[in-house]
């Protein structure tokens, strides 16, 4: 009688830890830049973001343009599904971009944020270059 107790109590809890906490998302997701040809400096751009379980994380789910001149951050911005990236120079930020070419990483990521944790985890990326301004 006192397993069967413990396995319900136990049982109860699991539940409970799962409604609280969100978990991972298995299989993950996928990433695409929407472009149709050449990504120029000055450019807006949109990306196709398909999560493998959609109805329970879209609020959860972002993405984090970054673009660099060689070793140099020249561009970041990170917005939430459905919202376009303008690639230009951001005064306000401590990133420079001289409108010259970049190369950028767009990362699809899930957050999971807890009472006593924080994580974010990495589902897919999508490579591409920005080219310079028109003269």
């Amino acid at each position: 009688m006192a397993l069967g107790f413990g396995l319900m109590v136990s049982s109860a809890a699991k539940q409970l830890s799962q409604a609280l906490e969100p978990s991972i998302p298995t299989g993950g997701g996928t990433l695409t830049l929407e472009s149709s040809g050449t990504v120029q400096y000055g450019d807006t751009v949109s990306y196709k973001a398909v999560m493998d379980n959609p109805e329970k994380i879209a609020a959860n789910i972002y993405i984090s343009t970054v673009c660099f001149q060689g070793e140099t951050m020249v561009f970041q911005k990170s917005v939430t599904q459905g919202v376009t990236v303008h690639l230009y120079d951001q005064m306000e930020r401590d990133y420079e971009w001289n409108g010259k070419d970049a190369s950028c990483i767009a990362t699809l990521l899930y957050r999971t944020v807890g009472r006593d944790f924080h994580q974010v985890v990495l589902v897919d990326s999508e490579y591409f270059d920005v080219v310079a301004q028109k003269s």
